[in-house]
């Protein structure tokens, strides 16, 4: 994550700003873990779902898209630390590369299956 914001508009955000902007974050990444947590109980508990080739991908791609979403809410304000940033950035960037492996992966079988 890069703040590029200083040098677009230098002129600094107010504090209600910063405040607004946190607050629909959170509330959004909880919806997406919520979103995620329920698919991935759905798919897990369902057994003819859980059989199928397709829903095996569909958890792994849930649970890492969860892993990068949960690492950003905890991790996200952890600066005070070079280790702690540097772990949380380096979780984050791990999350998002097995999600999009995840997605090749299953656009493999998806092709696979149509043609």
């Amino acid at each position: 994550l890069v703040d590029i914001s200083s040098r677009v508009n230098p002129k600094p955000q107010s504090a209600a700003i910063n405040r607004a902007l946190e607050t629909i974050t959170y509330i959004g990444v909880s919806l997406s873990l919520l979103g995620l947590a329920a698919t991935i109980a759905t798919l897990l508990f369902i057994k003819s779902e859980r059989q199928k080739d397709v829903s095996k991908y569909h958890i792994q791609l849930c649970c890492a898209l969860f892993g990068m979403l949960l690492v950003f809410v905890i991790g996200i304000d952890r600066t005070e630390h070079f280790g702690g940033c540097v772990t949380v950035s380096v979780l984050i960037h791990y999350f998002t590369l097995v999600a999009v492996m995840w997605m090749g992966a299953e656009a493999v079988l998806m092709f696979q299956k149509i043609v």
